[in-house]
Order: C-alpha cells, then structure tokens, then sequence
C-alpha cells in the first residue's frame, strides 16, 4: 500500500509542479487568459524555469551525482553498441555522454511541443465555448499529456534519426547542452 501511495503522492506532486503552478501563476502575474498564444509563452517559460532550477538543484545532491555519472556511462555504452564496437571500458571511453535520444532531450521537447499543442488548443476550446477559464485550461491540459507526449516522442526519433541534418542539428542542441547537468563523465567501474 506505501508503494501506491508513494506513487499517487509522486503523480500529484509532478501535476502540481509542472501543470498547476505555470497555469497559476500566468493566470495571477498576467492578463492573458484568454489570449492562448501569450498565456501559453509565459506558462511555458516558468515551466521551462522550474524544471532547470529542478535539476539544477538535484545535481548538487551527492546521490544525483552518482546516478548522473551512471547516466553518462550508458549513453557512451548505448553509443559504443549502436556503432558496432566491441562492448569493452575502451571502446565506451571514446564517445560521449549526451545522446540524442536522452530521456533530458525529451522532457526540453515535451516541453516546447506543450506550448506549441496548448496554444492551439486554448485557442480551439475559447472558439468553441467563448472563454476559458484555469480550471477548463488545467483539465485540458492534463487530458492532453498523452498527445503531447506522443508528439515529443515522435519529434526525438525524427531528430534522431536525421541528426546530422543541419536544421536539425540546431533543433536538438538545447536538449544536448541540458544533457551538461543530468548526465557525467562516468569511471570505468560504472562503464563496466
């Protein structure tokens, strides 16, 4: 039963942090509630801001610094695979530690296509029922995860696989440089 609660408190907390709170507090320092475009910009720049100060402050922890050594060390392992190597602690060392199908990668997407996919339809529910109001938006918004994530996800395996294309390669760099604080040069013990 701990093991639920655990996960329903940790459900909530994530909804409340990166939803209810860049809906809430757009709606009290602004007067766009009913202009999606300008609602959905600043909403997605204090999201953007509380994620960064998220891991930012995560990665001081001595634990995150561990697991983030650990994340540094399969990134080089999923590259030395996915280029043919043998699957030794030298051939690891070679490459490096951001990837572009990091998790980190997602989540900045995510979070770019969330302002993208709100805007439009903020602006398709004030259409359809006149106005919108924090609670419509915030229900929206959480009935909508799905697609956004669905788009994000979409969005990284197409830059994925083309990420040598010069466009792209512009595209996925902010997902990389964030790659700086989530992910660390790992010792040979955790390559093996």
């Amino acid at each position: 039963i701990l093991e639920w609660l655990m996960t329903i408190f940790s459900i909530v907390f994530a909804l409340s942090l990166f939803i209810l709170l860049p809906l809430g507090l757009t709606s009290w320092i602004s007067n766009s509630d009913q202009h999606p475009m300008l609602y959905n910009m600043i909403a997605g720049v204090i999201r953007i801001t509380i994620f960064l100060t998220y891991l930012f402050l995560i990665s001081k922890t001595k634990d995150a610094k561990r697991l983030f050594e650990y994340h540094g060390a399969e990134h080089k392992v999923v590259y030395t695979f996915e280029h043919g190597d043998d699957l030794t602690i030298a051939n690891s060392n070679q490459y490096p530690t951001q990837h572009p199908r990091c998790g980190t990668s997602f989540m900045f997407i995510i979070m770019i296509v969330a302002i993208l996919t709100f805007m439009v339809i903020d602006t398709l529910f004030i259409q359809l029922f006149g106005e919108i109001t924090l609670l419509n938006r915030l229900f929206m918004h959480i009935l909508f995860i799905p697609l956004v994530s669905g788009i994000g996800y979409e969005i990284l395996k197409f830059s994925s696989k083309y990420h040598n294309n010069i466009i792209l390669k512009y595209l996925i760099k902010p997902g990389l440089w964030l790659q700086n604080i989530t992910t660390s040069p790992p010792d040979d013990t955790q390559l093996e």
